[in-house]
């Protein structure tokens, strides 16, 4: 096996290879056997930056990582449960996992595991090009070991699945396959994309949660476009509802800036509002979110009263002001130039900004009482200040005056 010591020392930051050292010393004193695995592995081969160093223990990640911060100060913190441990010093952190095998119960179920070999550890992985570890230990620094393949993948710009039932254990896989696919201007090796179609079925084992969480970490890849297009292409959205697309239409209107509840919005956008609810169910997308969502559709059965011509602003300002920003901002970015969207474009930049000079102060003084008044009256005040039919406090007062004798509007 091809020993990668030199990619490792380039790949790092000095305060990230001195923690690799200091794990590998601390390791072979307790009579463990270390390794970095999977992301970072893969990354370094391919030139990539690091982000995250995660480390496998054959032994007690918890004591190695007790044993660091005890004998060389840095900061640890511990999952006993999972057999897990952070690992930190100022900028500079690593994940630590005792060596483990996975058993599913059922489908779509989250693993057992049990302590066991880099191996075995290595065998629960997703894909081939992610089962490939690393020695940290200072006798054998970079050695690689590669037991299913991966390296080779790597080369070939492949993405392939360890084993035939590795979608059946846990479908969120399909997910990772395409993100990983476009991310690395990789290709699903045809076995491995047969497999996915296989088992889209499985899919209906993932919690709303987890496959919301899918969806959020695809909309963060800088191929997010290309992405969805891939998701739509193989099926996967036509199982989380049969009228979900990430067509044409939907790459041409996402932005990378869009925030999360945007970008749901969108992607249900052109479902109708039975579909979409069932959809926000299915994801379980709720409170704040799933309320602007909700919105969208409420506001897309005004388009056509928004689409009139010369239509006073004070209209349309009663028509949008229910309604939050986000939701009016994703109508916005989903319908081709129109009149209505001009009319969604000023309520957001002008509209909704406009306030009469008089408050409910200034009407108390006139002489009304009543807080149910004070309202009404504000609310054609600002009416016609929408309308430019007031202008200055003279002609509000005016009106003001007018409304209190009676007098119509």
């Amino acid at each position: 096996m091809p020993n990668i010591a030199e990619q490792i020392k380039k790949s790092l930051t000095q305060d990230a290879l001195a923690l690799i050292n200091n794990l590998g010393k601390t390791a072979r004193d307790l009579g463990y056997n270390i390794y970095i695995v999977g992301g970072p592995v893969r990354d370094m081969l391919l030139g990539r930056p690091i982000v995250d160093i995660d480390i496998v223990v054959e032994g007690d990640a918890i004591a190695l990582a007790r044993g660091m911060a005890k004998a060389l100060g840095y900061q640890s913190k511990t999952h006993p449960r999972f057999g897990t441990a952070n690992l930190y010093m100022s900028n500079v952190s690593a994940d630590l996992v005792t060596a483990r095998s996975e058993t599913y119960e059922k489908p779509g179920a989250l693993p057992t595991v049990t302590p066991s070999s880099l191996k075995s550890d290595l065998a629960r992985r997703d894909f081939t090009m992610n089962a490939i570890a690393a020695s940290v230990a200072p006798n054998d620094f970079g050695e690689l070991i590669d037991y299913a393949g991966g390296l080779n993948d790597l080369k070939a710009g492949l993405i392939r699945v360890l084993h035939p039932n590795s979608f059946m254990d846990d479908a969120t896989r399909i997910f990772r396959a395409v993100r990983y696919e476009q991310r690395l201007s990789f290709t699903i090796e045809p076995v491995t994309e047969g497999l996915i179609k296989q088992n889209l079925s499985m899919i209906d084992t993932i919690s709303g949660n987890r496959l919301k969480n899918e969806l959020n970490l695809i909309f963060k890849e800088d191929s997010c476009i290309k992405a969805l297009e891939r998701v739509d292409e193989l099926g996967i959205l036509k199982r989380l509802h049969p009228s979900l697309r990430g067509n044409g239409w939907l790459s041409a209107k996402l932005c990378k800036d869009c925030d999360q509840v945007i970008l749901f919005a969108l992607l249900t956008y052109n479902l109708n509002e039975e579909d979409c609810r069932d959809t926000l169910k299915r994801l379980n997308i709720s409170g704040k979110n799933g309320q602007t969502i909700k919105e969208v559709q409420k506001i897309k059965k005004e388009l056509n009263a928004l689409s009139v011509h010369n239509l006073p602003f004070s209209r349309v300002y009663r028509m949008l002001e229910n309604f939050s920003n986000e939701a009016v901002e994703v109508v916005i970015l989903a319908e081709e130039p129109s009149a209505a969207r001009q009319h969604l474009e000023l309520y957001i930049e002008e509209l909704q900004l406009i306030r009469p000079i008089l408050d409910g102060n200034d009407l108390k003084r006139m002489g009304i009482t009543t807080g149910r008044k004070i309202g009404q009256i504000l609310k054609q005040l600002t009416n016609a200040k929408l309308d430019h039919k007031v202008r200055t406090r003279g002609e509000e007062e005016r009106l003001v005056k007018s409304l209190i004798r009676g007098d119509k509007p």
